[in-house]
């Protein structure tokens, strides 16, 4: 995934706003990774917007303490996603998973990325992060962060990481872990 992780390189470096999402009803693999990419852009000093058609789950919520996750509305929200130059979806690789945010996604001008370890992707996105044999997107973002940046797995982004692949890993008892 190198070549991959160049282009997603080339894309912070070359851009200021980011949104990302991920799919309904997110688990912890989708609320923890969207945190811990978040929080690598911020401090990259890049605007950040996280926008979700559902709610955070309220055993999710711990890991969004400063309330960073929004919960769409295309009234309030459609001028984010005309602002945000990347649009990254995370741990979903389809965007009929995003539900309400699909139209948006898909008609945006930004450029598209997709970062999941799920089978058969839609085609949707400029670049794809795709790792099938992982067990959690949160595992393939660890990869990629370390990638980007040693110093950028603070505290807080290792404990969004750690919530990410507990979750998709059965508290590490799946076959995949």
């Amino acid at each position: 995934m190198t070549a991959e992780f160049a282009q997603f390189r080339s894309a912070v470096e070359n851009h200021e706003s980011f949104l990302i999402t991920t799919h309904v009803n997110p688990d912890g693999d989708g609320i923890g990774s969207e945190l811990a990419l978040s929080g690598y852009l911020r401090t990259k000093g890049k605007k950040v917007w996280i926008l979700n058609h559902s709610s955070t789950p309220p055993n999710y919520a711990f890991l969004d303490s400063k309330q960073e996750i929004v919960r769409f509305d295309a009234r309030k929200h459609e001028s984010i996603i005309k602002e945000a130059a990347v649009v990254i979806v995370l741990d979903a690789n389809h965007p009929d998973r995003l539900v309400s945010l699909k139209d948006h996604v898909v008609r945006s001008k930004a450029y598209k990325v997709c970062i999941d370890h799920h089978l058969d992707p839609a085609e949707f996105a400029d670049l794809y992060i795709i790792d099938e044999p992982s067990p959690a997107t949160g595992e393939i973002l660890y990869k990629l962060l370390l990638h980007l940046d040693r110093d950028s797995i603070t505290k807080e982004v290792a404990t969004c990481l750690y919530a990410a692949i507990m979750t998709d890993t059965g508290s590490f008892r799946f076959p995949k872990t």
